[in-house]
């Protein structure tokens, strides 16, 4: 449960970040970094 938790505070910490002053190439740089973590192998 704890990586779904923080997956769930990543997806807020993304949306609220998506402010006016916010450019298209600043989200996707956070995306990018977002998927680019390490995932924990399926058991």
């Amino acid at each position: 449960a704890t990586y779904s938790e923080m997956a769930n505070e990543l997806c807020m910490l993304l949306m609220s970040s998506n402010g006016e002053k916010s450019t298209c190439a600043n989200q996707l740089s956070r995306f990018n970094t977002l998927l680019g973590a390490p995932i924990p192998e399926d058991q």
